[in-house]
């Protein structure tokens, strides 16, 4: 009985850090977040690191985007992961169907060279604006202000306030649709 009882204990809570891996981070209004949620100062740090813009070649900052849409969609990825390269197209159409709406996509290209990158922008068709950050790979970046640790990873932020809504890591399929009601419920209108 007792070895039983163990076995399932074990189970569920296997099961439960498969979800936390697997599951979007939720963020509350107050910016609280799960254990992964950097600190306010990172949190600044972040929005102020500068990043070049891809088409310009002109330096930005994420805090520029303040009051300039309804939702920011940020996807942070490399044109060496496989993941990122699968989920490219799905924002692509995201992209091209809120055109008209009030909604920014962001690309932020992590660790790639600026060739590479220019590159996989024209491969892929990448129609919105596409941030890329300098620092080498293997060094800490704008990712690591604010733990993202694996890629793809999106991350929404409310448009006039730049505050963290949700994050999600991974190319799950569902998160597609959970990336969309996110979107309307900031008021971004979805099909």
């Amino acid at each position: 009985m007792k070895t039983k009882l163990m076995s399932t204990a074990l189970v569920a809570v296997a099961s439960l850090t498969a979800l936390s891996f697997y599951a979007p981070t939720a963020f509350s209004q107050s910016g609280s977040t799960a254990p992964s949620q950097a600190p306010e100062a990172n949190w600044d740090k972040f929005l102020n690191f500068t990043l070049k813009d891809a088409k310009t070649g002109k330096a930005v900052k994420l805090a520029d985007l303040k009051g300039k849409a309804k939702a920011i969609y940020l996807d942070f990825f490399a044109s060496w992961c496989g993941p990122c390269q699968r989920v490219i197209p799905k924002i692509v159409e995201m992209d091209k169907a809120t055109k008209d709406s009030d909604v920014l996509f962001i690309g932020v290209n992590i660790s790639d060279e600026w060739d590479a990158m220019q590159g996989n922008i024209r491969d892929k068709g990448i129609t919105y604006p596409v941030y890329h950050d300098p620092t080498p790979r293997g060094q800490a970046g704008i990712a690591s202000l604010v733990g993202v640790n694996a890629i793809p990873t999106v991350m929404i932020l409310d448009g006039q306030t730049l505050q963290l809504k949700q994050k999600w890591v991974g190319a799950n399929p569902q998160f597609e649709e959970q990336q969309k009601a996110l979107l309307r419920s900031l008021g971004v209108p979805l099909n």
